[in-house]
């Protein structure tokens, strides 16, 4: 049986970086909510009550947050990288072919090879240059949109998809809309 598309896709640093702040939305939604209130309780704390101390504690927590959240894919990729730096000595290539009834995903330097039914996609972000198909919490599928083989397009790879996984909620921002 042929597989109805190949995907290579290259674990570098920005990919990683694009997974890891797509994935983590919300908690990044969240912290900047509070780092904007932080921010304003400085503000009222410095101009209202004049409590010097407190608003520059709060001034500080809040760029913090805020600086932290902004690093934090970057830090993370860069932990991962390292990671696969030690045990394999080289970039780490995925390979993902997606069959009629399933996903195979092979990876060279790890020598895996595991099988996995369309109906454990539990979500799919598409992004400037990747789509995640999220199987968990911790395990998520990239693939490259300059990845494909045989000139196989994106949105017919969209198309597919959207067939195959239909239990999966997608999040396709307009933005991130590929033009061909």
């Amino acid at each position: 049986m042929e597989p109805v598309f190949i995907n290579h896709c290259t674990l570098n640093k920005k990919n990683l970086a694009e997974m890891a702040k797509h994935t983590r939305r919300g908690a990044r939604v969240i912290v900047n909510i509070c780092s904007v209130l932080l921010l304003l309780v400085a503000l009222t704390e410095y101009f209202v009550i004049y409590d010097f101390s407190t608003a520059f504690f709060a001034l500080f927590l809040g760029v913090f947050f805020f600086a932290y959240v902004q690093l934090l894919p970057r830090i993370s990729a860069r932990m991962t990288l390292k990671r696969y730096q030690v045990l394999y000595h080289a970039e780490v290539v995925s390979e993902l072919q997606f069959f009629e009834d399933h996903v195979l995903m092979q990876s060279e330097q790890s020598k895996e090879h595991i099988e996995l039914q369309y109906a454990q996609i539990k979500k799919v972000i598409r992004t400037k240059n990747l789509y995640l198909l999220q199987l968990g919490a911790q395990l998520i599928l990239l693939t490259d949109k300059t990845g494909f083989a045989n000139g196989a397009s994106c949105s017919a790879f969209e198309g597919f998809i959207r067939q195959k996984a239909s239990r999966a909620k997608f999040r396709f921002p307009r933005r991130t809309r590929v033009k061909e």
